[in-house]
């Protein structure tokens, strides 16, 4: 029984372990087969993806590409065949093809030379044996080869052709030509937009505008849309009261319509169409009609014929004129020639037939006025006449036009226009191409002025564009009888009971006043520029060359003349504390921070290097950031390029009868510094550290950087017509013709330059111009005007240095004065030493020099073909020489004779002028590196009167001593009673007070007031020599006198009192004080050479110290601690008590000197045990202060601490000695 349970337990085990098998295998069998299948889809994946790259190569070698989408469509792609035309159209194809076809660049140039066609072929067969291998050529230098083959010649300027490009036919036809040259040109997509706009005829190019399109797709949309309603407008029948239409709707053709004249063009006075005088709406006669009768005889009605689209085709096909009935030819001409008129419609309200007429009066009805499609277009083919105007000094561009009803006021003027305005509801002004604007204002009292006349109208307030004023048949009918010749653009008529004559502007200047207002170039300046007028050929230079004169956007472009600095080899990082300014001067640095971060002249800096930077006021009030690069130009290693010579460059313009002028526009910052020196140009400001991306203004090498640049970009036409002086560019031609070829040259050279020009500072086609301080012109060269005025209202000097500042101005155009060194010998005289005694001669000569300068003569260029003539000359006290050629004189050169050369000879005097006058003047290398230190500075030097300029006048004049004595030296009321008490003992002080109470102006030099008598504000001594003596003890004697030099007390006691002979006086009182004599040393030089230290850089950087020792105690001080900076010798002395230790020492110079100027560079001193203690140099060594100990018994090396301290103790050795002899006690 054990037994049978026991097998049916083995047999129930053996079916649960077969069961469990089956289900494993079940579970291993499924998983097999979905590896399997994972592995055979994988497989396939592989091979159909090897499948398909070999189709791809197979493809590639055949004419003909299937390209598949996402969605499993093909698509038959062409490789275009290339023969030698099209190369730009062909290359873009083909670029798109490699594209979406995505073909390796390395089989590029094997794709492309299987279609190559004719000429192509063979050019291409020799381009491979001087490359090599197909599969090893570069499909970029392979294009650049192509395009130097075949494509446009060097010349071709896609942005002219683009700027240029006209609507002439249809929209779709301007547009396609558009898109054709719009991609080669490779300009930004804005001045894209803004070419698109000016190629559009007048009858879309306004609406357009209006709507101010941002990109080319929307100006294509509303071109299109005003397209249609263009056309839709000619299928409405309307009055035709202009000629023919615009717009032919059977063509999509636009055309111009052909004006209509009222006068015979072969007119030539003023009398050829004369208006009469009328009352009526309309002044000059309307078209004819038989249609319409008149609703009123009083009133001129609007007279028209209606012609539906199909009379207009009909009348078309006809040949039919639309005005006459004639049959029309080309140069047809109506019978009635009449210049037709749109008038105001006043829409009634039934009250009468002439409604509501009065403007002060307007009611709630719509009120229609008329405006010419000219005044809105500015139409040049139309009859109207421009001119120019002003209201209260500001320019209106005024149109006179007789088709449009009123006057209109543009509503950008009216901002500004002081008048009373009257708001004007339900005003309608509706345009000759049926649109309406609204009148928002109007104003019936409006003045202004036109060639000398001012005048006053009724204007209504539109929002114009081309117009500043326009003026209809309202204004003109209130002029009268009026005689208009359109040939001479002159209208006559009368006012006030005088002929009165308006000159209008012809057609040219009407198309160079927005260029005018553009470039500032023609601008008026009186007395010596004026508007010139240029052809169509220079208008075009400019017009195509507008984006020269537009700002520049970006970083300049990496050139070969990118500024470097070079530093000397010892040079480390210049770190340089930044400069400390007021709140307003903060706003204003941070302002200019945000601009040139803006602009992206500058960026954020981590550099090593800080220089601090400068705020300096412009002329408008203005602040401009400069960086001071004193401390970075000092290591750095000076470049040598040459500076030209005003005077060399002058002598080119020979023969030159017009000239342009371009200035740069921030010329520094169109030139990019080297990328490894950015990190030194960085600075620091109270808010961040920046470094430049583009050269700033202040580098020692900047000028030669720009300069060099310059030349090199106009090397081929140097010294030809064109001069550059820094960012100044002259451009010289002998004829106009010439001229234009040249200003082309020289802007399409800025242009391939990407350099920008200032159209406020550039002046085209002159004949006369300024330039480098001198007035060019095809007569010769002469004085600034400006400066000439200067020399006429120079005031009479009455000091050395306006002597000085006079003789320098004159002194530069010296050259145009003949005989300049024999008229101003008597006032350079004047400069020598104690000489400055301004007399009757000096005054002489004085005007002498002023009335030359002031007839100047105007000096030829010089023609270097032509023979050169020198006369010399030679007198007792001067020689001079002219240099001349056809009788014109070029330069005058003249010089005063020294003592030395007047006891030569007559016959050596002359030969000396001889030599005078060919000897070459040699710039030296100092002169050509202090020219290149100012041309990087924009600046402008102005005289300014004393009187002007009180405040800097006086601190000029201020000495550092004069300035203690001003704080110290007062006069004891005893004193001042004795002075007054002298005088009226003095003869010839009670001559001249007698004199100025009878007359003031009498003895200009002295003055009595409130009982003083004073010679330039200084108190007069008179005869009482005891009273002079008492004055020299208090100035001389006192404590704060200390015995000083003659010099010193001269200077103390002339500040104050004056007397004849005041100087000899104090030198002979100096000379016998006992004191002085006893103890002041005598100064001898060394009798050896002595090693100078080098000159410190700046305030307080170098210093020197010492001790002066032994002194009687005063408030328990016996020492004094000198330090003295080395190159301003200012001092500082503090008191210390014996003994002092180094840290002691220490504190005093922290609060005493430290406080006041910081730590030095170094400090120069003795061997003194305190400057050698271990305290006192790691003090300093941690500060990284320089200590320079002297030699050993050499105390020449710490000389300038010597002297101060010889001063100080011959100071306090004659004081002391006078308080002991009269038994006091003195302190220090």
């Amino acid at each position: 029984m054990a037994e049978a349970t026991r097998s049916q337990e083995v047999r129930r085990e053996m079916l649960e372990m077969m069961k469990e098998f089956e289900r494993k295998q079940e579970l291993w069998r499924r998983e097999s087969e979905e590896k399997a299948v994972k592995s055979f889809a994988d497989l396939k994946s592989l091979i159909g993806g090897l499948s398909l790259q070999n189709q791809e190569v197979m493809t590639n070698r055949g004419e003909e590409r299937r390209w598949e989408n996402q969605l499993g469509h093909s698509t038959k792609v062409d490789f275009p065949k290339f023969n030698g035309g099209g190369l730009d159209g062909s290359l873009l194809w083909v670029e798109y093809f490699f594209e979406v076809d995505r073909t390796p660049p390395e089989a590029r140039v094997r794709l492309a030379a299987l279609h190559l066609e004719g000429k192509v072929i063979q050019w291409h067969q020799g381009y491979i044996k001087t490359r090599g291998n197909e599969a090893y050529l570069d499909w970029s230098e392979y294009v650049i080869a192509l395009n130097a083959r075949f494509g446009q010649h060097v010349f071709y300027d896609p942005i002219v052709d683009l700027r240029n490009l006209r609507q002439t036919g249809s929209l779709q036809s301007y547009m396609d030509e558009f898109d054709e040259l719009y991609p080669r040109a490779d300009i930004k997509e804005s001045h894209a937009l803004s070419f698109f706009l000016s190629g559009l005829i007048d009858e879309l190019q306004m609406p357009v505008r209006m709507f101010k399109p941002q990109t080319l797709a929307d100006a294509y949309s509303l071109a299109r849309l005003q397209e249609i309603a263009v056309a839709a407008l000619q299928n409405k029948p309307k009055p035709v009261s202009k000629g023919p239409s615009l717009y032919s709707p059977t063509t999509n053709h636009y055309h111009k319509a052909t004006p209509i004249t009222s006068i015979s063009q072969n007119a030539t006075n003023l009398s050829n169409t004369t208006f009469p005088k009328t009352t009526n709406a309309g002044l000059l006669p309307l078209p004819p009609s038989t249609n319409i009768p008149k609703t009123n005889p009083g009133i001129t009605t609007r007279n028209h014929r209606n012609f539906s689209n199909r009379d207009l085709d009909e009348r078309r096909a006809k040949g039919l004129c639309f005005w006459c009935d004639k049959k029309f030819t080309p140069g047809h001409k109506c019978k009635r020639k009449q210049l037709y008129v749109m008038q105001i419609q006043v829409e009634t309200d039934g009250e009468g037939p002439e409604g509501n007429l009065q403007m002060e009066g307007l009611g709630e009805e719509d009120e229609q006025i008329q405006l010419s499609l000219n005044a809105l277009m500015s139409n040049e083919d139309s009859q109207t006449m421009t001119l120019n105007g002003n209201y209260k000094g500001r320019s209106l561009f005024v149109l006179i036009d007789s088709g449009s009803s009123h006057n209109f006021l543009s509503s950008k003027v009216a901002k500004r226009v002081d008048c009373c305005w009257q708001k004007a509801r339900g005003i309608r002004v509706t345009v000759a191409n049926g649109h309406e604007l609204h009148c928002t204002a109007l104003c019936s009292n409006f003045r202004w002025r036109m060639q000398g006349q001012e005048f006053i109208a009724e204007v209504y307030v539109l929002p114009l564009e081309t117009y500043d004023l326009i003026l209809g048949t309202q204004w003109l009918a209130t002029l009268g009888d009026i005689s208009w010749n359109f040939n001479t653009l002159q209208m006559g008529f009368e006012l006030n009971g005088k002929p009165y004559l308006l000159q209008g502007k012809n057609k040219l200047q009407e198309r160079m006043s927005p260029w005018a207002d553009k470039l500032k170039g023609l601008v008026e300046q009186p007395g010596l520029f004026a508007i010139q007028d240029l052809s169509d050929a220079t208008l075009w230079a400019i017009q195509a060359f507008a984006d020269v004169f537009e700002e520049p956007t970006g970083l300049p472009p990496v050139r070969d003349y990118d500024h470097q600095i070079d530093l000397k080899d010892e040079a480390g990082p210049i770190n340089c504390r930044p400069y400390k300014y007021a709140a307003v001067q903060k706003d204003a640095i941070e302002k200019l921070i945000g601009e040139m971060l803006h602009a992206g002249v500058i960026r954020q800096s981590r550099s090593p290097y800080v220089s601090p930077v400068v705020l300096v006021k412009k002329k408008d009030g203005s602040w401009r950031l400069c960086v001071d690069y004193r401390a970075l130009n000092q290591v750095t290693v000076k470049d040598k390029f040459p500076i030209p010579v005003i005077e060399e460059l002058l002598e080119e313009l020979g023969g030159s009868t017009i000239f342009s002028k371009i200035d740069l526009r921030s010329g520094y910052w169109q030139i990019k510094m080297h990328e490894p020196v950015v990190p030194k140009t960085a600075f620091k400001t109270h808010e961040g550290h920046y470094k430049f991306l583009v050269m700033p203004f202040g580098l020692t090498n900047a000028p030669s950087t720009f300069q060099s640049l310059m030349k090199n970009i106009f090397q081929p036409y140097l010294r030809k017509f064109i001069l550059v002086f820094f960012d100044d560019i002259l451009i010289y031609s002998r004829s106009f013709s010439d001229h234009i070829h040249h200003l082309s040259i020289a802007l399409q050279v800025l242009r391939e330059n990407l350099l920008y020009a200032k159209s406020n500072k550039c002046f085209f086609g002159h004949s006369s111009i300024e330039y480098l301080g001198h007035v060019i012109s095809s007569e010769g060269v002469y004085t600034d005007p400006q400066k000439v005025a200067t020399v006429r209202d120079w005031p009479t000097p009455i000091t050395l240095k306006q002597l000085r500042g006079f003789l320098g101005l004159t002194g530069y155009y010296r050259r145009f004065v003949k005989d300049y060194g024999k008229i101003a010998k008597p006032l350079t005289d004047l400069l020598k030493k104690d000489a400055f005694h301004w007399t009757e001669g000096s005054n002489q000569a004085f005007m002498a020099l002023k009335q030359a300068m002031i007839t100047a003569p105007v000096l030829a260029l010089p023609n270097f073909s032509k023979e050169f003539i020198i006369e010399t000359d030679a007198s007792g006290q001067g020689i001079g020489a002219v240099l001349m050629q056809e009788g014109h004189p070029i330069a005058y050169i003249s010089k005063a004779l020294s003592d030395r050369f007047q006891t030569l000879s007559t016959y050596e005097k002359e030969m000396l002028a001889i030599l005078m006058a060919i000897k070459k003047r040699v710039t030296t290398p100092t002169q050509q590196a202090w020219v290149a230190k100012l041309m990087q500075y924009d600046y402008e030097i102005r005289y300014k009167q004393g009187k002007e300029n009180v405040a800097a006048d006086a601190l000029s004049r201020i000495q550092p001593a004069e300035l203690f004595v001003l704080s110290t030296t007062i006069l004891n009321t005893q004193l001042y009673d004795l002075i007054k008490e002298s005088w009226g003992v003095d003869p010839e002080l009670q001559k001249i007070i007698k004199a100025k109470e009878a007359d003031p102006s009498a003895y200009p030099k002295y003055s009595w007031r409130g009982e003083e008598l004073r010679r330039k504000g200084k108190l007069v001594v008179g005869v009482n020599e005891q009273l002079r003596r008492e004055i020299l003890n208090s100035f001389h004697d006192s404590p704060t006198g200390g015995h000083s030099g003659v010099y010193v007390t001269t200077k103390r006691i002339s500040a104050v009192v004056y007397w004849k002979g005041l100087r000899k006086f104090v030198r002979e009182y100096v000379r016998n004080c006992s004191v002085c004599q006893r103890f002041k040393p005598e100064n001898k030089p060394y009798s050896g050479l002595l090693q100078p230290l080098p000159v410190p850089e700046g305030v307080f950087t170098d210093i020197t110290m010492d001790f002066i020792e032994g002194l009687p105690k005063s408030n328990g001080k016996t020492t004094i601690f000198v330090v003295v900076d080395r190159l301003t010798k200012y001092g500082h002395f503090m008191l210390l008590p014996h003994p002092y230790t180094a840290k002691m020492v220490a504190q005093v110079f922290l609060d005493s000197v430290y406080k006041l100027h910081g730590l030095p560079h170094s400090i120069t001193c003795d061997r003194d045990p305190i400057f050698t203690s271990v305290f006192w140099q790691e003090f300093f060594k941690l500060q990284g202060v320089s200590l320079q100990l002297s030699t050993a018994y050499h105390p020449q090396t710490d000389g300038q601490t010597e002297v101060v301290n010889r001063c100080i103790e011959t100071y306090l050795r004659a004081w002391q000695a006078i308080t002991q002899a009269n038994g006091q006690t003195g302190s220090h």
